[in-house]
């Protein structure tokens, strides 16, 4: 491995574990369902809405005796190290080393990515696994890049993007086996067959996972139409417009702003960096059109625009050099500024037996069976079932449970629940949310 890309490495493990965040939300449902799946549902927590490659991982790693908060946040930044590798790979496999080195440096050092390297969620995994399709296809190994394309969809659902785009690649590129192949007819026969090994590869992790479905749930697609209604209803908390990824780009990496003229040089010259283009600004324009927007988001999309910065960056070197050099210390300043998430307290709970709670981050560090009562949407009926447990174990939390806007009904039911928990329940302390805990 190239000694300069080692020194990135190095550099980044050193920052992102120094400087490691408290556990979020996601990164704890996942580790909660890694437990439900590998005790068969007798400890962690199930949601319906999420794909499972993920939280398998995770619940490896938890099955194996190992601390399932540290070692997650250890396997996210192994994951974190191999986006930065297979960026390097694609930019020397597509243009050079000089491109590839800096396409990495870009993607590790832009904050962003520094701050969520060692987080369990599911952007940089996925986005791994998307990765090493693109590299494949730029291989001629269908059927590897297949795979991991379906990986990827299955560790998050909106991969899906780059997958499709993927397949479209190769179905209209010109392959090895059409190259090899003489004659109209049989360049098209060996298209259909270099094609469907794409498809075929691609849908060996999917189609359990739809079986799974169906027999969980009678619906292959239950998660996806759940998701799509999750979508609808919740996170207007981080509802933002069409434009808020165009303005938090150039403020994480002003460099992110070349892969503008690169795209229009790699389709007027007809170069595979079109490949990226478009799974790159594709994927920005469909997170754009989401309502709910997120710094984590741009995590899906941050290499291949990188990639593209790369390749139009200056190659005179002190113009190379002096706009490198601008853009780590904007690092430098933009990095502390990124919020590093709040701490949670140790719950201390009685070792065995279901407890009802309204934060997986609960279940992160016990093994107890939980039930989720902020799941899917806090509602009034929601508030009356809370209600209705009569003194079941619960942990619960005003911050967690977020009425939608203008739902007054919801409100009123919400005080009445939380001033009836407040006079039988024991207050932990945790700032300004304060968690009540009934056992």
């Amino acid at each position: 491995m190239d000694k300069k890309l080692i020194a990135i490495c190095v550099v980044l493990s050193a920052i992102a574990l120094a400087t490691i965040g408290p556990l979020w939300w996601d990164g704890a449902t996942y580790i909660g369902m890694g437990k439900y799946l590998w005790s068969g549902g007798t400890s962690g927590l199930w949601e319906d809405s999420r794909p499972l490659v993920w939280p398998l991982l995770l619940g490896v790693i938890w099955k194996m005796g190992l601390p399932p908060v540290e070692s997650s946040q250890g396997l996210a930044f192994i994951f974190a190290l191999g986006c930065v590798v297979m960026t390097y790979l694609i930019g020397k496999k597509m243009r050079n080393e000089r491109v590839g080195l800096i396409a990495a440096l870009l993607v590790s050092f832009t904050p962003v990515f520094l701050r969520f390297s060692t987080r369990p969620l599911s952007e940089i995994p996925s986005t791994f696994f998307i990765l090493l399709s693109v590299y494949f296809v730029l291989k001629n190994k269908a059927g590897l890049a297949g795979l991991f394309a379906g990986l990827a969809c299955m560790t998050r659902f909106l991969q899906l993007l780059p997958a499709l785009i993927l397949g479209i690649w190769i179905v209209f590129k010109r392959n090895p086996e059409q190259k090899k192949s003489n004659g109209s007819a049989l360049k098209g026969v060996a298209s259909i067959k270099y094609s469907a090994r794409f498809l075929v590869c691609f849908l060996l992790p999917v189609i359990p996972y739809l079986v799974f479905n169906l027999i969980n749930y009678g619906n292959a697609l239950h998660p996806f139409l759940v998701q799509i209604e999750m979508t609808r209803l919740t996170g207007w908390p981080w509802h933002g417009p069409w434009w808020w990824y165009l303005k938090e780009l150039p403020w994480e990496n002003f460099l992110l702003l070349l892969s503008i003229p690169a795209t229009w040089i790699a389709f007027k010259k007809k170069t595979d960096l079109r490949l990226l283009s478009v799974i790159g600004f594709v994927s920005l324009i469909v997170y754009s059109l989401i309502a709910q927007k997120e710094q984590r988001f741009l995590l899906v999309f941050l290499p291949f625009l990188a990639l593209l910065a790369a390749s139009a960056l200056p190659k005179n070197k002190l113009s190379h050099s002096l706009l490198i050099g601008a853009f780590l210390v904007q690092s430098l300043i933009v990095f502390p500024l990124l919020s590093p998430g709040v701490a949670v307290p140790d719950f201390n709970l009685p070792s065995e037996g279901r407890v009802w709670v309204s934060s997986p981050l609960v279940v992160a560090r016990v093994d107890n069976p939980a039930t989720p009562v902020y799941y899917s949407v806090f509602s009034v009926e929601k508030a009356w079932e809370i209600s209705a447990l009569n003194g079941a174990p619960l942990v619960i939390s005003e911050c967690d449970l977020l009425c939608r806007p203008g739902d007054s009904a919801c409100d009123i039911e919400k005080e009445k629940l939380f001033s009836a928990l407040a006079k039988k329940a024991t207050v932990l302390e945790n700032g300004d949310c304060p968690y009540l805990i009934i056992s």
